[in-house]
């Protein structure tokens, strides 16, 4: 099946990309209904404290994650995490 015959609804990974005020990109997603910022752990974070998000009100508040310097990269990530395969989907 080509791309243009896909079924999949386009998704806009932007939503999950948030800049940093010292420049670096982070994926996160604002969530209304808690009014915070919430970011999955990373594969270490997640063993390290039984955890599985960071929540903060502000995107500087955010104390791990996926932090990048380019935003290219954050959205690639933000991707594979909220893609029809990712892990957060």
């Amino acid at each position: 099946m080509s791309t243009a015959e896909s079924t999949e609804p386009a998704v806009d990974y932007a939503a999950y990309v948030q800049r940093r005020t010292d420049g670096r990109w982070v994926v996160a997603v604002w969530v209304e209904r808690a009014a915070q910022y919430q970011a999955p752990m990373t594969a270490a974070e997640r063993r390290l404290t039984g955890c599985h998000t960071h929540c903060a009100r502000t995107v500087d508040g955010l104390g791990g994650g996926y932090w990048y310097a380019r935003r290219a990269d954050a959205l690639r990530r933000a991707r594979q995490l909220y893609g029809p395969e990712g892990r957060l989907s």
